[in-house]
């Protein structure tokens, strides 16, 4: 795919680019707008058109980071998965507690239905952000939540707001759990919201916790530990219990020593740790 240029959007530009099952280009924006473009056979991008349908649902402008479109998803069935946020214009201070992620469907996305509102939000550019399928479950999504402050805590900068319970966070919503006659659900954990991600049966779950303010996540297919492939091996030291020790060494040690490593280590009298060369103890300074 080429891209020459995309038609200009302030500020920050494109936030998100997606291709669709019907073979088109979406592409989101800090206020709201989608894009839809053809993708011509040389990998150009032809006309778009423009959908407004999250603006005129929430009756001004949100910002839309994350977009995703859910596996059952097909050309003549389209399901968009956005999580969209209150606009910042760089001035005033954004609304706290207005992320919200929202499913689009529709042949042109005009149908809008909230499934998770209340999501925290910074005063300034840190909010919901990216969302992503797990492989083989369908019905996970993953979010990527910001911080309120820039370092972890309160700061003048950032309005001397603290973090929240899901803030700073990669979130985790079962949409099998939702009940879905009563959507939207409210996740507001403070400021007289009661939501809690810890309760029995909770759809949305805090997977990870201490993420500053991830834009997406990217899933691997195969663990790493020290610069090594894990495949075939167990990468943690509990799941390396009861393996013959050729086995252990192996996944201890990422990196084999070439022969100078190796002639200076039979002139050491000291045990080393495996892939990790210690020097002889030093004398005190007198």
């Amino acid at each position: 795919m080429v891209f020459d240029k995309l038609t200009g959007e302030v500020p920050h530009g494109w936030k998100y680019i997606r291709v669709g099952p019907d073979n088109k280009l979406y592409a989101a924006t800090l206020t709201g707008k989608i894009l839809r473009f053809n993708i011509l056979p040389d990998g150009t991008l032809g006309t778009f058109q423009t959908i407004n349908s999250v603006v005129s649902a929430n009756g001004g402008l949100r910002t839309i980071i994350g977009l995703k479109f859910d596996p059952s998803s097909t050309a003549d069935n389209l399901k968009l998965w956005i999580t969209n946020n209150y606009f910042w214009n760089g001035q005033s201070p954004a609304q706290d507690w207005s992320g919200k992620i929202t499913l689009l469907s529709g042949p042109d996305l005009g149908v809008v239905q909230d499934y998770v509102v209340g999501l925290p939000r910074s005063i300034r550019d840190h909010m919901t952000n990216g969302l992503a399928f797990k492989p083989g479950e369908p019905n996970m999504l993953y979010i990527t939540q910001g911080s309120m402050s820039s370092t972890g805590a309160a700061d003048p900068a950032w309005g001397n707001v603290p973090e929240h319970l899901l803030n700073a966070a990669v979130l985790k919503l079962d949409l099998s759990k939702i009940n879905r006659t009563t959507l939207p659900l409210n996740v507001k954990t403070e400021d007289d919201g009661a939501y809690n991600p810890y309760a029995a049966g909770a759809p949305l779950t805090i997977f990870g916790s201490g993420v500053r303010n991830a834009y997406l996540s990217v899933r691997a297919h195969q663990r790493r530990r020290g610069g090594r492939q894990c495949s075939g091996h167990p990468c943690r030291p509990e799941q390396q219990r009861g393996l013959p020790e050729p086995q252990r060494r192996a996944v201890r040690q990422p990196r084999r020593a070439g022969p100078h490593q190796r002639q200076r280590a039979e002139r050491l009298s000291v045990p080393r740790r495996p892939g990790r060369l210690l020097r002889p103890p030093q004398p005190d300074p007198l």
